[in-house]
């Protein structure tokens, strides 16, 4: 009951073990623009919303850019003794959830419009996104985006 008022819903225990895995010494690179790339892959991580919250999930995924790991709980075959199970898999740019929208679009789509508009290219986003996210895209300041052309 405590741990709800807290804010902090779901399995006590393995919220811990994934806080003191976030804790551990990490590797995170800085964001950079590759030339002569014709494939990028990007991964924003979104923060738990309030119907998660309320179902009593927690936030499971560390980016670690380039890094996103997907932590799973899972218990030993005994049914008692609890396990992290962290999977890690490596893209282009990994942005956490508190990446600006300004950090995501300088390192996503500013290089495809100075590439379209500079070379005379060609460029394709496929991207999935959430309402909450196109809002706040929605929200940027339209003149840094019309700086870029």
């Amino acid at each position: 009951m405590l741990n709800e008022q807290n804010g902090n819903p779901g399995d006590v225990d393995f919220q811990r073990m994934i806080k003191q895995f976030r804790d551990q010494d990490h590797q995170e690179q800085p964001y950079a623009t590759k030339a002569n790339v014709q494939i990028t892959i990007c991964v924003r991580k979104r923060p738990v919303n309030k119907r998660e919250v309320k179902g009593k999930d927690y936030d499971c995924v560390t980016c670690w850019h380039p890094k996103v790991i997907i932590h799973d709980c899972k218990l030993k075959v005994d049914g008692i003794t609890k396990y992290l199970d962290s999977n890690a898999f490596e893209f282009d740019h990994s942005f956490d959830e508190f990446t600006s929208n300004e950090t995501v679009y300088k390192y996503t789509a500013q290089p495809l419009i100075q590439f379209v508009f500079n070379e005379c290219g060609r460029a394709t986003v496929f991207a999935y996104v959430s309402r909450e996210v196109a809002l706040g895209i929605c929200n940027m300041s339209h003149n840094a985006l019309w700086n870029d052309l």
